[in-house]
């Protein structure tokens, strides 16, 4: 800004210099925002008629520690690695030790067409076209969620197939109305439940509050079931089949398909290329190499599956083979899986 000269003569004009303001420091990058992703279940409104309907069956359910001092367990997923020499390879290795076999969805049919034994296919999705994706072969145990749609048990049954039961976690809460809510309705009145539907209020007036109570998924489990032990961990049937393995009682489990994403640069997709299924959904993410050095491609709920089996691989619970996420997460210290994802129950 210019300096500011009082009118006089030039002896007598002392001059007052008014300085612009300084320019103001520049503000700091906004630190970027963590995408909030909220999963929900599809077929939440049903989960409670798919267990009630398992619960009906009567079927033989898994219990812990059922394979205590086996040799160990290899799960086989449906990632790109899995159908690369590499993976088949792995697979064969392990057969011949005599390992149980476990085979999700499309992996059974494939691992058996090549000669190789597959002893238990699992699946937790409760959706209507996990039937589609579950070919029947014999001798194959098929380990379903108490929450998996009754078209999928009947598909298994009908075909022959021997069905094993467990609870994979999945959210379901029982709401019912019950007795004995005292209910404030204001003015001096209340109100106490009686039944369903069904209310008394101490000064006649008419309301029909809807008052639920709530019982825990385990709470349910426990009283449809001889148990309520429940398999978490992850959004992958993946992540279920390792918790699954390692409650029937398999001390060494190894995995291979379990990819969560695939390299961007290589030809590969979401799937192995035998599997003809297409994605739910079309919500990608990119890492632009941060975790390796070369970009991965995956989706919100396979990176927290992913953090979830790199917390199990630092632990030193199962190996995983191939190229997968999981594995270059489990490289970095927990304080930056923590970063990464954060899931809010």
């Amino acid at each position: 800004m210019p300096a500011w000269t009082p009118p006089g003569p030039p002896s007598a004009r002392p001059t007052l210099i008014v300085a612009a303001p300084p320019a103001p420091a520049p503000a700091p990058a906004p630190k970027p925002k963590p995408h909030a992703i909220a999963f929900s279940n599809p077929d939440f409104a049903h989960l409670g008629r798919h267990i009630a309907s398992a619960a009906a069956r009567r079927l033989a359910m898994a219990r812990k520690g059922m394979h205590a001092g086996a040799p160990g367990a290899l799960i086989v997923a449906l990632g790109p690695s899995v159908a690369k020499p590499g993976g088949l390879c792995a697979v064969r290795h392990y057969a011949r030790l005599g390992w149980t076999i476990f085979a999700l969805k499309e992996a059974v049919g494939w691992l058996r067409n090549r000669g190789l034994p597959v002893h238990y296919a699992a699946n937790m999705d409760p959706g209507v076209g996990e039937a589609a994706r579950t070919p029947i072969w014999p001798g194959v145990t098929y380990c379903l969620a108490s929450s998996c749609h009754p078209v999928l048990f009947d598909h298994v049954i009908e075909h022959g197939g021997k069905a094993l039961v467990y609870h994979s976690a999945c959210g379901y809460t029982e709401r019912q109305t019950r007795p004995g809510f005292a209910l404030d309705l204001g003015n001096g009145s209340e109100a106490v439940v009686l039944g369903n539907w069904e209310l008394s209020t101490t000064s006649g007036l008419a309301a029909s509050p809807i008052v639920t109570g709530k019982t825990s998924e385990i709470e349910v489990y426990q009283r449809w079931f001889d148990h309520g032990d429940v398999v978490i961990g992850g959004f992958t049937v993946a992540n279920r089949a390792l918790g699954l393995a390692k409650y029937m009682g398999f001390e060494r489990v190894v995995m291979v398909g379990t990819d969560f994403g695939w390299r961007v640069g290589n030809g590969d997709t979401y799937y192995a290329g035998f599997v003809k299924a297409k994605p739910i959904d079309d919500v990608w993410m990119m890492d632009h190499g941060k975790v390796d050095g070369t970009d991965w491609k995956t989706r919100p709920d396979l990176l927290a599956s992913a953090i979830d089996v790199a917390r199990h691989i630092k632990r030193g619970h199962v190996k995983v083979l191939g190229d997968s996420l999981a594995v270059a997460l489990s490289k970095h210290p927990d304080e930056y899986l923590d970063r990464v994802v954060k899931v809010n129950a």
